[in-house]
C-alpha cells in the first residue's frame, strides 16, 4: 500500500524534462545544441535550422557585403576582422545544422536515463530541483543579453550610415554560442545535484543503528550508481 502510494507520488512530481523546458526550448529556438521539446517532429527542427543558418549566412550577409565595399582599401584590419567574423558565422551555422540532425535521437535518451535515476532516488529520499531552476534562469538572462541588441537593429534601420549589420550577425551568433554551452553546464549541474543527493544517503549511514537497515541502504546505493 505504501509503496503504491510513494509511487503515485514520484509520478506526481515534475519530470526533469518538465523543469528543463524552458531552456530547452530557447536552444531549440536559437537552433543549436541536440536539446529539444518532448515529441518535436524532426522536420521541424530541421526546418528551424536552415532558417538560422539562411539568417546568418544570406540575409544580413546581403547588407556587410555591400558596406564592406565602401570601406577605404586601406583599411585592413576592419577587412581581417569582418572576414574572421564572416567564417566564423558559416563554420557555426554548418556546424549546429548538422548536429542538431545528427544527434536528434540523443536528447530523448538522455532524459529517459535522467529520469529512471530519478525515479530510483525519490523512492530513498526527497529532491530538490529548485537550484537548478534557478541555475537555468541566470542562464537564460545571460542568454538574451546580447539579443537586447535589438534595440540597436531598430537604430540600423533607421540610421544606418552610423552602424554596421555584420555587428548584428555577431551579437546573433554570441547568443547562439552562449544557450549552447549554458544548456551543457545546466546538465551537468543536473547530474552534479543528482549524485550529490546520493551521498547525502550515504552519509546517512553514519546514523542507522540496526545492520539490515545499512545493508539495505548500500544495496540500494549500489543499484543508483549502477
Amino acid at each position: 500500500m505504501d509503496e503504491g502510494i510513494a509511487v503515485q507520488m514520484e509520478d506526481n512530481l515534475p519530470s526533469i524534462e518538465h523543469t528543463l523546458r524552458p531552456i530547452v526550448f530557447v536552444s531549440w529556438f536559437l537552433g543549436v545544441g541536440i536539446a529539444r521539446p518532448p515529441k518535436c517532429p524532426k522536420a521541424v527542427t530541421i526546418i528551424l535550422r536552415i532558417i538560422h543558418f539562411g539568417l546568418c549566412s544570406v540575409a544580413i550577409d546581403s547588407f556587410t557585403s555591400n558596406q564592406i565595399l565602401n570601406i577605404n582599401c586601406e583599411n585592413y584590419i576592419y577587412k581581417i576582422m569582418y572576414y574572421m567574423n564572416k567564417v566564423m558565422c558559416y563554420v557555426s551555422t554548418h556546424y549546429y545544422v548538422y548536429h542538431g540532425i545528427e544527434q536528434y535521437e540523443k536528447w530523448p535518451e538522455l532524459m529517459s536515463k535522467i529520469k529512471k535515476l530519478d525515479r530510483k532516488i525519490r523512492r530513498e529520499t526527497p529532491m530538490n530541483d529548485l537550484p537548478i531552476e534557478v541555475v537555468e534562469v541566470l542562464a537564460i538572462l545571460a542568454t538574451f543579453g546580447p539579443l537586447f541588441i535589438i534595440i540597436y537593429a531598430y537604430y540600423y534601420f533607421i540610421r544606418p550610415e552610423d552602424t554596421v549589420a555584420s555587428e548584428l550577425r555577431l551579437y546573433y551568433t554570441i547568443a547562439q554560442s552562449l544557450i549552447n554551452n549554458f544548456i551543457f553546464d545546466v546538465i551537468v549541474y543536473v547530474l552534479y545535484h543528482r549524485f550529490q543527493t546520493i551521498n547525502k544517503l550515504i552519509m546517512q549511514l553514519d546514523k542507522q543503528i540496526n545492520a539490515p537497515q545499512i545493508t539495505s541502504k548500500i544495496r540500494c546505493i549500489r543499484k543508483l550508481h549502477n
